[in-house]
């Protein structure tokens, strides 16, 4: 799972169209990585490549991304390009073939190495470029259709357990879940778990807007400059709480002034949370289904709205002098959304805090169950039943489960229609992380790792 970011900006004529040309690509692509109109390449006087397949269309319905592709090229055969070294041209290989299938992160991913090694070569120049280019469009396109979506601002929620109507879950039936064991964990060895399990969140990993070294979610990175060539390429190695798959390209990076903090895959959804109150559901990777605005889910009833003095102010005009005091609002419980998935046509979303039960004057820690077709809330669990880092659906149920420093702690398996509990079994401490396998839901709290049958 690599994440890369590039600053490579460098054209070469004829010889970087054939470059581009044989990734596969647009020209269009090309045009936009160089910053000119692309112009057709004179036919070869070498032995021509038949025509190359376009990439797979936009999946917001803004055009392939070949839709110019099928310019016959010259071979870029590794005796006209003395410079990549033999070990090197499968890879390169490899990278031409996933730019063709579309698999423009792997491509990337690979080019980035590449020019990494050779940052004087202008056919790999070139190809990132255009890869990158193809990207960004895509992204761009991505970025207007949600943008351009229906956003839904719901209303404020109860505190309380409520049920307006059954939620649409598919599956019915609820299991029941029963301890096998529990046993002492070393409190910081999250990623020994995952790996010890082999179970992971069905969560993307996110890379940062801007390369830094510590991204959150990241075990480590590294980054390579190359000033000479204004190149900057940084790998992520991501935590193995994340899914192996790289994030989509084609889901947009932000949703106006609000960064895509969480995308998870939620067969046949994909959801996104942006900042901390608006929440997209995809069908699969491409279109959206839903996009909801939950911003009067942050402050539960029991908050008190006020302000904070920061700063004075002093405004001297002809007129006079005036003073007055800066303020900013202030709330004393704000939640923010921790998790979310979606099932049948009903979209599950956790809010909470990590605050103490009192602090939250009890309101805190719940899932909701919202319509996706219509907004609708169709359900609200009782509070202080989810503060862990997600949940998980099984069969029609929610397990999920809450705890706080010298507070009780459980887990809970709510109804997925009715969002009433169905089970509440105690754990040792705090449940972080829930991941379901081969029958059984694996439990990680804060000092303790448990597994639960699934029956």
């Amino acid at each position: 799972m690599i994440a890369v970011r590039r600053g490579v900006r460098s054209c070469a004529g004829a010889r970087a169209r054939a470059a581009l040309a044989a990734t596969g690509l647009a020209a269009s692509a090309f045009a936009s990585a160089c910053g000119g109109s692309p112009r057709p390449s004179a036919p070869s006087t070498a032995a021509t490549l038949p025509q190359l397949p376009p990439a797979p269309p936009d999946a917001y319905g803004q055009g392939g991304a070949g839709d110019d592709v099928g310019v016959a090229a010259a071979p870029f055969r590794a005796d006209e390009d003395p410079e990549l070294a033999p070990p090197d041209r499968p890879s390169h290989e490899q990278a031409l073939a996933r730019a063709r299938a579309g698999d423009y992160v792997a491509s990337k991913r690979l080019l980035g190495r590449l020019v990494v090694a050779y940052p004087s070569h202008q056919v790999l120049v070139d190809q990132y470029n255009a890869v990158v280019a193809e990207m960004e469009r895509a992204q761009a396109a991505a970025k207007r259709a949600l943008e351009g979506g229906a956003l839904r601002e719901l209303p404020p929620p109860p505190a309380k357990y409520t049920l307006a109507r059954p939620a649409r879950v598919g599956d019915p039936a609820l299991p029941r879940l029963s301890k096998e064991s529990s046993k002492k964990n070393q409190i910081v060895d999250d990623e020994a778990w995952f790996t010890a399990n082999g179970v992971h969140l069905p969560e993307y990993f996110v890379p940062p807007a801007r390369d830094v070294l510590f991204a959150p979610g990241a075990v480590s990175s590294s980054t390579v400059v190359n000033l000479l060539a204004g190149f900057s390429y940084t790998e992520y190695q991501p935590s193995g709480r994340f899914a192996p798959e790289s994030l989509p390209f084609t889901l947009p990076a932000s949703y106006g002034t609000m960064p895509l903090t969480r995308a998870i895959d939620s067969a046949p959804y994909t959801v996104a949370i942006y900042g901390a109150r608006v929440v997209a559901v995809f069908e699969g990777k491409g279109a959206l289904r839903a996009l909801f605005d939950l911003v009067n889910f942050v402050h539960p009833p029991a908050s008190k709205h006020g302000d904070a003095v920061i700063g004075q102010a002093t405004l001297t005009t002809a007129a006079g002098t005036q003073r007055g005091a800066i303020t900013v609002p202030t709330d004393t419980i704000s939640h923010e959304i921790m998790f979310a998935l979606a099932k049948g046509g009903t979209l599950f979303v956790e809010h909470t805090n990590l605050m103490y039960a009192k602090d939250n004057r009890g309101q805190n820690a719940f899932v909701s169950a919202i319509d996706l077709a219509t907004g609708d809330l169709a359900w609200r669990s009782q509070p202080l039943v989810a503060n862990g880092r997600n949940f998980a659906l099984v069969r029609g149920a929610v397990v999920c489960g809450y705890g706080f420093t010298a507070e009780p702690d459980f887990l809970y398996v709510l109804n997925a229609a009715t969002g009433a509990v169905s089970q509440k079994l105690p754990v040792h401490s705090g449940p972080d992380y829930f991941a379901e396998k081969d029958g059984k839901m694996f439990v990680r709290t804060y000092d303790t790792d448990e597994v639960f049958a699934i029956q």
